[in-house]
């Protein structure tokens, strides 16, 4: 699902993108489910305190979390975000393979473990 987060003031958009990648469980992830949960699960670490490094996504996240959304992320999102993070990592997925051929695989590994740890920090 490819979305803006600008296009709702609830989490709905997050929520399905987070129910489409976990509904998928061992099957073929392609790229544009994978972006979209990571990008879900980057507005929840930064809604629950945890914003990532790049200044110009967490300005747009935080100014939708301020101005737009009209709602508190509801708990059981959390868990959605730290099982779709965590299976975007595993193969079969079309963002994993990406970067393994254009060798840039483990530093983008590393930002995404890096937000799996921000989103386990939530306690």
């Amino acid at each position: 699902m490819a979305w803006s987060i600008g296009e709702k003031k609830d989490y709905s958009l997050i929520r399905e993108s987070f129910e489409e990648i976990n509904v998928a469980k061992d099957s073929y992830i392609e790229i544009d489910l994978a972006s979209g949960a990571l990008a879900a699960a980057e507005v929840i670490a930064q809604a629950y305190g945890h914003p990532g490094s790049s200044i110009n996504i967490v300005e747009r996240i935080a100014e939708w979390l301020e101005f737009d959304c009209i709602e508190s992320p509801s708990p059981d999102l959390l868990p959605m975000a730290r099982l779709a993070v965590g299976r975007v990592l595993r193969p079969p997925c079309e963002a994993l393979e990406g970067w393994q051929s254009v060798e840039d695989l483990e530093e983008w590994c590393q930002h995404v473990r890096a937000l799996q740890a921000r989103l386990n920090m939530v306690s």
